[in-house]
């Protein structure tokens, strides 16, 4: 199957399956794509991106109206935008300096936003880019991922500083009344917790802002002018206001050094069944590890995203990469995830998964003999709807389906929990397994106990050691045919504790060979 035709494709010579991208999605090197990751591309029927259509930089494309810089500026030095020569840029000074485009220092930059909207309405570029005075503290690479921008971006923020409030910006901002400004802004009842990124520094499309009247900016302007700490609580709404998700969905994961081994046995159970993109975060790989994930066929490699700063303090922690999953899934740029740990296997058809996906979360009981339910002190310190029933109730969150805009609710209950813990370390030992406690609870807060799967078929426990190498010598087949004839009922099997299967596959093989090797 050949990708869909796309501008900005371009074929390798000598590879049939690996192409050139102008604008690849995920990260991948050498802009080198494959088929996976060319069909989850939200822009595969774009144009290409400016800087490919020209030998030279955009400025001309540019110069007609097809993006402006609004930056908000104080007493910052923005000598820094005469690198985007060629681009409409348009700088609004609250300094108290007489001169075009002076405005009151008043709303931070959230009023400069609003104003420009509403004064441009009627004349908007097809994309404005809206910066802060110093945008880099927050965005290193903003030059970059401003030239990269492309149409039919709608909405894109350029910060990866991810934070997570509540609706009165508990644990980070207490004092905030984000609920109140969601409410009287949207007209739409609030959710009681708010993942956001921070900074407000994002790429907005002429068309996303027209899905909204002038009189809804208007009014926006009022509350951040009338509520004392009005900007600061829009800046956790913007990607409320504009945000129109596409319609995506693949499989994420996360491995350091120490995993390794284990996520090569996940990629290549995910290789032979390659329809969805596979995205690994990047927690500590060594280099040859990464290279060795950026030649595999629909394997994307992320970043760690960054975190707000005591919600970092979790890394000091003993499972530090469990604790931020719902953060990695949160970020990931799909709108339909689905975690799978990297101890585990592939061994059934993801579109299942992804089918019971389209109608609830894919939350699955936890098969151990292990407790699994959190300590109660838990429930006196993040109190649960009255009626809540804990007792008996567990899951494992080894694998986890969420659609992002259907499960917002839940996601961001569950990064809120984390972000409890981190600032409340006395909490975290109330927590049942790390974050899988956090989730417990999302779970409880969001009345969500319905959905979780009693049957084990997407997060089966592996039983007992693995002679898979053994075996598969002797009937001629692969490790995976072995493992899913050992658990024939199982899609995805999950070696949970100690008992890694890449330990027992090391393990198999030096009895094979080396121990039971006779000269």
């Amino acid at each position: 199957m050949t990708p869909p035709e796309c501008h900005s494709l371009r074929s390798v010579a000598g590879k049939e399956d690996v192409f050139f991208c102008a604008h690849p999605q995920l990260h991948a090197r050498k802009s080198l794509v494959n088929k996976p990751i060319c069909r989850s591309c939200r822009y595969r029927d774009q144009s290409a991106p400016n800087r490919f259509r020209s030998p030279l930089f955009p400025g001309s494309l540019c110069e007609r109206g097809e993006m402006e810089l609004v930056i908000a500026k104080y007493r910052e030095d923005v000598s820094w935008a005469d690198q985007f020569r060629g681009i409409r840029r348009t700088v609004y000074d609250k300094s108290g300096t007489v001169r075009e485009n002076a405005l009151p220092n008043v709303g931070r930059e959230a009023h400069t936003y609003l104003h420009h909207i509403l004064t441009r309405y009627d004349d908007l570029a097809e994309t404005t880019v809206f910066l802060q005075g110093d945008p880099y503290d927050h965005v290193p690479d903003a030059h970059e991922q401003v030239w990269n921008l492309e149409k039919g971006a709608g909405y894109r923020n350029l910060c990866d500083h991810i934070l997570v409030e509540d609706g009165d910006g508990e644990p980070v901002h207490p004092g905030l009344r984000v609920k109140e400004m969601y409410g009287a802004l949207l007209g739409a009842p609030a959710a009681d917790y708010y993942i956001c990124h921070s900074a407000a520094c994002f790429a907005v499309s002429r068309e996303s802002i027209h899905a909204r009247p002038r009189s809804f900016y208007q009014r926006a302007m009022g509350l951040v002018l009338d509520r004392k700490l009005g900007p600061w609580e829009i800046e956790r709404l913007w990607q409320y206001i504009f945000q129109a998700n596409a319609v995506r969905q693949g499989v994420v994961t996360a491995a350091d050094a120490g995993f390794f081994r284990d996520l090569q046995l996940l990629v290549s159970s995910h290789r032979q069944r390659d329809r969805y993109p596979l995205i690994v975060f990047d927690l500590g790989l060594h280099p040859q590890q990464r290279e060795w994930c950026l030649n595999q066929t629909g394997v994307g490699l992320v970043t760690m995203p960054r975190i707000y700063k005591p919600v970092e303090a979790i890394k000091k922690r003993h499972w530090w990469q469990t604790w931020l999953k719902p953060f990695y899934i949160y970020h990931a740029p799909l709108e339909r995830a689905l975690w799978i740990d990297a101890d585990c296997v592939i061994v059934g058809d993801l579109s299942q998964a992804f089918g019971l996906l389209d109608e609830r979360p894919l939350l699955v009981r936890d098969g151990n003999d292990v407790v699994t339910e959190n300590h109660p002190l838990l429930y006196e310190r993040l109190p649960l709807p009255e009626g809540s029933e804990t007792k008996g109730v567990n899951l494992n969150a080894g694998v986890v389906g969420l659609c992002k805009v259907r499960d917002r609710a839940l996601l961001s209950a569950w990064a809120y929990g984390v972000a409890w813990a981190a600032v409340n370390p006395e909490g975290q030992r109330l927590s049942a397994w790390a974050d899988q406690g956090m989730l417990l609870w999302a779970v409880h807060h969001t009345k969500s106990t319905d959905v979780i799967r009693q049957d084990m078929a997407w997060n089966f426990p592996s039983q007992g050691t693995s002679d898979a190498i053994r075996r598969a010598v002797q009937n001629e087949r692969s490790i995976l045919d072995e493992i899913r004839s050992d658990y024939p009922e199982a899609n995805i099997v999950h070696w949970l504790g100690p008992n890694k299967l890449s330990k027992q596959l090391v393990d198999e093989l030096q009895r094979l060979f080396v121990e039971g090797f006779q000269p």
